[in-house]
């Protein structure tokens, strides 16, 4: 079947996702069924397209499609968090953009690094292209040179009689109602990006490889990317040096510093120490995509050099992991003083998987095993979203919240979505009644007076759903 017989299938289920997508997303003011509906009609049109091209779907296409599924399938359905319907939905568009790569073809056991990247971008590039690449015919080519130049002269006519902007406004008007445009510009765009994430599928976005033989060779090599984390870890030496004397003197060095109270040290330091160390983990990378790619690479000073960003790269894994340890301290000071939030639950996981993945890092890469750390990353990405997914992380902070008794932050845990209502229901006969109350108000100004039902049906989510249901119990016990 060739190319081209191949693109009129693409047609019916992208225009298949477009009509459902106006459908579903028209109006719709939450996440919810609708967004599960348009993964699976996507997920659907992108295996007909394999079978068809392939006769078959390879194993790692069904993996990522089916993990797609599954997250949306949790994200959207059973947990009501902003946060984690965000994880879901980039996971689950990161996984459909990994199918993409080699048109379905497995390729995460070749390990390179770049080919994560590499497959989002170019999924990125055919999604927004949409059919352009394919309809290069002369009444697509007439039209698209047509179409700017109607506009400009369209627009100067008009100024330059009134009478004729009228008849032009009646003129479209007929053509499209009014009513109408908005639903025909959704179901366009969705179609148009449809196309082109399935003509991307088809064809394949592994475009880096296509120019990577005439490009010319990188000038940054061993040298300078040693000279780079040779100055990085001097920096990040001082650092933790100073991390160790606040850990022998404790909360006295701190409190002797003027204009600094013990809690502003923690809780101004975490973020910026999360995001350094986040940063850490892709300048080793590429700084060993560029030492790989040294063409002085087999010489003898070239090996030496080689050796000596193993060593820097290994000093850079420590210095993160000790980073780390003063991060979570960090976090544990705030929260004995505050108590549990999502965001800090979310930062320390995080922080535990970078952890991780640089020690991965240090046994792989900096050992020349470039194969075998790819597949460990994004597997082990993909089950920390869906472990979130299963452990309902606001159940765990409002029972951190509920054991500090009057301390705990009513506004706070009032403000969480509807994962948090189930915990808070089971606990609320125990709690104070002022506790009581301010939780009662504090629900309905956030959830108003509405019932179960209050979402369409389109919207609909299990999680927000069973919380509003609970909330009228406790409304009107």
């Amino acid at each position: 079947m060739t190319q081209s017989t191949l693109f009129r299938h693409i047609i019916i289920p992208a225009l298949s996702l477009g009509l459902a997508g106006n459908f579903l997303l028209q109006n719709a003011q939450t996440a919810g069924l609708n967004l599960f509906l348009l993964f699976a009609i996507l997920s659907g049109g992108a295996l007909w397209i394999l079978r068809q091209a392939q006769g078959r779907i390879r194993g790692e296409a069904a993996g990522w499609i089916g993990s797609a599924l599954l997250l949306t399938t949790t994200g959207f359905l059973f947990r009501d968090t902003p946060a984690l319907q965000g994880m879901a939905f980039v996971a689950a568009a990161a996984a459909f953009a990994f199918v993409t790569l080699r048109g379905g073809a497995d390729w995460l056991s070749e390990g390179r690094i770049l080919a994560p990247l590499e497959a989002v971008a170019g999924t990125i590039f055919h999604t927004a292209m949409g059919p352009i690449p394919r309809l290069t015919g002369p009444l697509f080519r007439g039209a698209v040179v047509a179409f700017p130049i109607l506009i400009v002269f369209g627009a100067l006519l008009s100024e330059a009689d009134p009478i004729f902007a009228m008849r032009m406004q009646a003129f479209a008007g007929a053509l499209i109602p009014t009513a109408l445009v908005d639903h025909l510009i959704l179901t366009t765009v969705l179609t148009w990006l449809a196309i082109g994430y399935l003509s991307g599928l088809l064809r394949g976005t592994a475009f880096f490889t296509r120019f990577t033989p005439w490009l010319p060779r990188p000038r940054i090599g061993a040298p300078e990317v040693n000279l780079v984390l040779g100055l990085v870890s001097v920096l990040f030496l001082g650092f933790v040096a100073v991390q160790l004397q606040v850990f022998v003197g404790g909360a006295a060095v701190v409190q002797n510093t003027p204009g600094l109270t013990y809690a502003a040290y923690a809780r101004e330091g975490f973020g910026q120490l999360v995001v350094a160390i986040a940063l850490i983990l892709p300048l080793l990378l590429t700084g060993a995509w560029f030492v790989q790619h040294d063409a002085s690479e087999t010489t003898t000073a070239g090996l030496r050099q080689a050796q000596i960003f193993r060593y820097l790269g290994g000093l850079q894994v420590v210095l993160l992991l000790l980073m780390a340890a003063s991060a979570i301290a960090r976090v544990r000071i705030y929260h004995e003083a505050f108590g549990a939030t999502e965001m800090r639950f979310y930062a320390t996981i995080f922080l535990a998987w970078l952890m991780l993945m640089s020690l991965w890092l240090g046994i792989t890469i900096l050992r020349g095993e470039w194969q075998r750390f790819l597949p460990p990353m994004l597997v082990s990405a993909f089950a920390v979203v869906a472990g979130l997914m299963l452990v309902n992380p606001q159940a765990i902070v409002v029972r951190d919240q509920l054991g500090r008794g009057d301390r705990m932050d009513v506004a706070y845990v009032a403000s969480l979505s509807a994962d948090a209502i189930p915990t808070l229901s089971e606990a609320f006969p125990s709690l104070a009644p002022e506790l009581q109350d301010a939780l009662r108000s504090a629900w309905l100004e956030r959830w108003g007076e509405a019932g179960p039902d209050a979402r369409a049906w389109h919207s609909w989510n299990w999680a927000e759903s069973r919380g509003r249901r609970l909330l009228a119990e406790l409304r009107n016990p």
